[in-house]
């Protein structure tokens, strides 16, 4: 084999194990677009923070899980899938949010303090910043009770825009740990619930 290739060979055989165990979708899911998100925020006859609001909830409904497994996957394939991590979920609901013609930031914090349910579990996370009538509001579709301006989590670190090159950043940063941990459950360790876990469920 050449030996510019050995790199790549060896990244593909430590990640095949995450792909090849990867849960599918979730059985009753919806599997739902975007452009079905789009028709049924713009059907509900709501407007300004109250169709923000109407947006976050559907997408949150639309996933059944949170997932670290499924990092390859872009926002609108995770959506359909009913399964992903915070650039995910968040990611399908500012395509949605644009669609309805709202002025959407996504941004990412290396820590965030979780309040209520989990309030030691501090880890990165990314999230939305809304901009409409000359306000601009945190959203994030993690939680069923959230409302723009009203989250649960608190940035300790800075907040920084979210692009495609910083997205890739983290999801290569985090497939080394999921890879070893799907090593792991082929030889029988459990699921751990920060990689795989219903979407409302607690770490």
């Amino acid at each position: 084999m050449n030996k510019t290739l050995l790199p790549l060979a060896a990244v593909l055989a430590l990640a095949a194990p995450a792909v090849a165990t990867a849960p599918g979708p979730a059985p009753g899911s919806r599997g739902t677009s975007i452009d079905e998100l789009v028709a049924e925020c713009r059907a509900s006859g709501l407007s300004g923070w109250d169709l923000v609001d109407e947006a976050t909830r559907r997408v949150h409904e639309a996933f059944d899980h949170i997932s670290l497994w499924h990092l390859w996957e872009g926002s609108a394939t995770a959506l359909r899938h009913g399964h992903g991590w915070s650039a995910q979920y968040n990611g399908a609901l500012k395509h949605v949010l644009r669609r309805l013609g709202f002025r959407v930031e996504v941004v990412h914090a290396a820590r965030v303090h979780h309040l209520g349910r989990n309030p030691w579990w501090n880890a990165g996370h990314t999230w939305l910043r809304v901009t409409h009538d000359g306000r601009t509001l945190d959203v994030c579709c993690s939680r069923a009770q959230h409302r723009a301006g009203q989250v649960s989590f608190v940035p300790v670190t800075q907040v920084r825009p979210m692009n495609r090159w910083t997205r890739s950043v983290v999801s290569l940063s985090l497939a080394p740990v999921v890879s070893v941990q799907a090593w792991r459950q082929l030889a029988g360790a459990p699921v751990p619930k920060w990689l795989y876990r219903g979407f409302d469920e607690d770490l």
